[in-house]
């Protein structure tokens, strides 16, 4: 249980480099999965992986909301093919206000997650690739995500892939210096995007 009198940190944005939108990542498939796209069967094994794992989507409501914001085609899952799982997932969703700091429209990469027992193989970064590959393929000039400043495994991840920390207020500059710093992660101010407001 959180203190409330514990200051609120600030949600962290990353966005994905405007040199790259038009190049996209090459798709690397372990052996033993399989890399699709939802499909209205898979509603309770994704509700069942989203829901349990990571307190996402509480609700069937929650979850058609949702899938009214994913692009068609735009929901990836991993699927282990002998047991028939889904064990990864990550989505490409349309957010035309672009969030408080000024994202011009454009899409945002949202509920990645990978089972506990299936981390560390690839998979994040597989469905990570193949939401951006999406918005790539329509046309999208802005890529963005949110994370948690306290989720130190999903920004390696983000940072892996080729996201780039997104400065939009004074502190940010320390706050993602501390935390790279503290990751081990090379620190390069000069490669990272600053709000223009």
């Amino acid at each position: 249980m959180s203190n409330s009198n514990e200051p609120r940190l600030k949600t962290l944005y990353m966005v994905w480099p405007q040199a790259l939108l038009d190049a996209p990542l090459s798709l690397d498939v372990p052996d033993g999965y399989r890399l699709r796209v939802f499909r209205d069967s898979d509603r309770a094994g994704y509700f069942r992986l989203v829901s349990q794992e990571e307190d996402w989507l509480k609700s069937p409501d929650e979850l058609n909301n949702f899938l009214k914001l994913v692009l068609p085609d735009g929901l990836f899952l991993v699927e282990e093919v002998a047991k028939g799982e889904i064990v990864a997932t990550a989505g490409a969703i349309h957010n035309p206000q672009g969030g408080s700091y000024h994202f011009p429209g454009g899409g945002e990469l949202a509920l990645v997650l990978v089972k506990p027992g299936y981390r560390r193989q690839g998979l994040g970064k597989l469905v990570c690739k193949a939401a951006i590959n999406c918005f790539i393929e329509e046309g999208y000039t802005s890529i963005r995500l949110g994370v948690r400043p306290d989720n130190a495994g999903a920004i390696r991840l983000y940072l892996g892939v080729g996201f780039q920390p997104f400065i939009y207020s004074p502190e940010m500059p320390d706050r993602w210096e501390a935390l790279l710093a503290g990751m081990g992660w090379p620190v390069e101010p000069n490669q990272w995007s600053y709000t223009t407001s």
